[in-house]
């Protein structure tokens, strides 16, 4: 990572894994290289997630998605992308922010 937002200090429990572990269970679990195949797209890929876990694991990756959201505010739009794939785990590359956005909107319930 280019920006020092999202990484922890020395010591700190095992960085951003740990911090954003119920999001990037979602991201490795529903957005890997075949999710297109399986869902069509990163939105619907969302929905069949919260259609899936627990209500619990809904307010867990709804604050994980806010603290991620404010932890890449600012950087580089390839830097986020770089995030994504790296700490997150993820196959999916957002084409814009609004993109990105639109895909926390569905899986947070922000939207119908």
């Amino acid at each position: 990572m280019t920006s020092g937002k999202m990484r922890k200090g020395k010591g700190e429990n095992r960085g951003v894994a740990a911090r954003y572990d119920t999001l990037r269970s979602f991201f490795r679990g529903y957005l890997h290289q075949d999710f297109g195949l399986e869902h069509g797209s990163a939105e619907e890929a969302a929905r069949a997630y919260r259609s899936a876990v627990s209500a619990t694991e809904l307010r867990a990756v709804a604050s994980e998605w806010a603290e991620f959201g404010a932890a890449v505010r600012g950087m580089r739009w390839r830097d986020v992308k770089v995030a994504l794939v790296r700490e997150l785990g993820s196959s999916w590359q957002p084409a814009s922010r609004r993109e990105l956005e639109r895909l926390g909107s569905v899986l947070t319930g922000e939207t119908p």
